[in-house]
């Protein structure tokens, strides 16, 4: 392992040598010290920077399978300006050419369970797509500051502990915009002040100029006593730009 505390984690007796052991080969005989269906915890802190192994080493290596990821409810950076991940693999007997990236794409993709709780595909728009899963779409013009969202009672959501939440939005931007900028907007305010508040830039310099990029945006809702407030996501158009927006959700994250 080179986690250290996944052995008190596991029950284990980090002493015991026919079960555990905390070890930090170098890495281009990282597979030679471990055996058939032995467990491999890396963490990007322990395992990046004391055992000096990348995660890479472990997802190419075709005798290790990849079996479970973990991400801390808040992200940060550890040593190394690196985000902080866990990756659990297993040792096999021989070559069996699993594929690591696929494997962590669908352990991403069902990482949490997602509840949608506001959609807008925006079908009653008058601004038509040729691309046929964006039939209808809203354009954004210079003089629209606020795009339509969501505007609800936070009380009907019943939520009783900090939520994870995620807004996407599907972005188009042409060439004469790539400089430009929309903004995604979350609020929850009462009658007289904000109570919550996240904001969200798209860069379109940072997007594919020519066709529709989906964008999410994640947060921390935190517990707010006053379920009179109201909770709201919108798109703000700070830079009076032009562009085509679509579906726009909002979704409440819970860890499977």
């Amino acid at each position: 392992m080179f986690e250290p505390v996944c052995f008190f984690k596991a029950g284990i007796n980090p002493y015991d040598t026919n079960k555990a052991s905390v070890v930090f080969p170098p890495p281009e005989n990282f597979t030679n010290d471990i055996h058939p269906n032995d467990i491999v915890v890396w963490d990007s802190h322990f395992g990046y920077n004391e055992g000096h192994t990348k995660l890479n080493t472990l997802m190419q290596d075709k005798t290790l399978k990849l079996l479970a990821v973990f991400y801390p409810e808040e992200t940060f950076k550890t040593l190394g300006d690196i985000t902080y991940e866990v990756y659990v693999f297993r040792k096999t007997s021989r070559d069996e050419n699993f594929d690591n990236e696929m494997i962590l794409k669908n352990l991403n993709e069902n990482y949490y369970q997602k509840t949608a709780i506001f959609s807008n595909n925006f079908t009653d728009s008058k601004t038509r797509s040729s691309d046929s899963l964006h039939g209808g779409c809203l354009r954004v013009t210079k003089d629209m500051e606020f795009s339509p969202g969501m505007e609800t009672n936070l009380g009907k959501l019943n939520f009783h502990e900090k939520k994870k939440i995620e807004v996407s939005v599907d972005v188009f931007p042409d060439k004469s915009n790539t400089h430009s900028r929309i903004d995604i907007v979350s609020s929850v305010n009462d009658e007289l002040k904000v109570l919550d508040y996240h904001r969200y830039v798209i860069n379109f310099d940072q997007l594919e100029s020519g066709k529709w990029n989906t964008v999410r945006f994640e947060y921390f809702l935190p517990v707010i006593s006053d379920k009179n407030s109201v909770f709201k996501v919108y798109l703000w158009n700070t830079n009076n730009t032009e562009v085509l927006i679509d579906n726009l959700n909002v979704c409440v994250l819970e860890r499977n």
